[in-house]
């Protein structure tokens, strides 16, 4: 299960419901702290998808269906 918090306050306000076991907020901060990366594109991950993509495509065309257009939008959030 995944829980998403865009405010800091919202994990103590969630955990005294008392309906979830969440982590305390050390844990939490370390985990963060240990999977954070540097801000910016992460090229190995486009590239990914853009070859995930390609596959995808020729599958399609493999099992008789039009070949997508190949158009896409990227969209940055919260950009600071």
């Amino acid at each position: 299960t995944s829980c998403f918090f865009k405010k800091s306050f919202c994990l103590p306000a969630v955990r005294s419901l008392g309906i979830l076991n969440l982590p305390c907020d050390r844990t939490l901060k370390g985990h963060m702290y240990q999977h954070s990366r540097s801000p910016g594109m992460s090229e190995e991950a486009l590239l990914l998808r853009a070859q995930q993509y390609n596959s995808y495509k020729e599958e399609r065309v493999k099992n008789g269906l039009p070949r997508p257009v190949a158009e896409g939008v990227l969209i940055w959030d919260e950009v600071k």
